[in-house]
């Protein structure tokens, strides 16, 4: 028995993925905007645009260790970011804070 399949949808189909993941990939990487994908079970960062990772300070290796918590807020009670509390980051004085609209005040990256 002998059977013919056609394959032309199916390698139409690829590439059309292909190039669709070229353009995503260009868009992420070069946007100046921070761009962070995480593991919706582990919460832990997946990818991560260099733009987002000179915003947080973070070396490619370090960010893909951290999870959207560690990623949170600034948190006074702590004193320092979630990441540097768990040995991803040197420790480092606390931030100077400035002060926005809100009355709360933000950590400064000066």
């Amino acid at each position: 028995m002998i059977s013919v399949i056609d394959l032309t949808e199916r390698k139409k189909a690829e590439e059309e993925l292909r190039e669709s993941e070229g353009r995503y990939r260009a868009v992420v990487e070069q946007a100046a905007e921070g761009i962070v994908l995480f593991d919706v079970n582990s919460k832990r960062v997946s990818e991560a645009n260099v733009a987002c990772q000179n915003l947080l300070g973070y070396t490619p290796e370090a960010i893909l260790r951290l999870t959207l918590h560690d990623l949170g807020p600034y948190s006074r009670e702590l004193s320092t970011y979630p990441a540097r509390e768990r040995g991803y980051l040197p420790r480092l004085p606390p931030p100077q804070s400035s002060a926005v609209d809100s009355g709360d005040s933000l950590p400064s990256r000066a």
